[in-house]
């Protein structure tokens, strides 16, 4: 069904890399000493505010990578769509991967695949280059 298909290969893609962030998120969080949360405690501060006074801000850098990583990744897809449906039925899963490969490949369109690939590079490069700005990498 092409209402449905996209939505069976977004479900794919992204429980591809749940447990890649998962780990990263979970070492970010063991990483914070303990003391921050005995200060919150002894502060007063229920576990919704620990989290979002003490948790957040110091895996702010991990939610940064991990968000770069994901925006990379959802314009980068290209595997998941080709072995599940081809960019199909009726183009209706196509994304900027399967349309640089049919472009490429089938259609023996060079140039017409060579700006597609430049316009997501130039894209992805542009939102990771907006993501740290927003996030104020390194910045303390």
């Amino acid at each position: 069904d092409s209402d449905v298909a996209i939505y069976a290969v977004v479900a794919v893609s992204q429980w591809q890399y749940t447990g890649y962030m998962v780990m990263l998120f979970l070492i970010a969080m063991q990483k914070i000493p303990n003391e921050y949360y005995e200060a919150a405690m002894i502060d007063g501060a229920s576990k919704i505010k620990t989290f979002f006074h003490v948790t957040v801000p110091q895996i702010k850098e991990m939610i940064l990578v991990g968000s770069v990583i994901t925006v990379i990744g959802a314009f980068n897809v290209f595997d998941e769509v080709y072995v599940m449906t081809s960019g199909g039925p009726g183009r209706s899963t196509e994304v900027l991967g399967t349309m640089l490969y049919r472009s490429a490949f089938r259609n023996d369109e060079m140039g017409y695949a060579s700006t597609i690939g430049t316009i997501v590079f130039v894209i992805t490069l542009t939102l990771s280059l907006i993501q740290m700005k927003l996030g104020k990498s390194g910045q303390e």
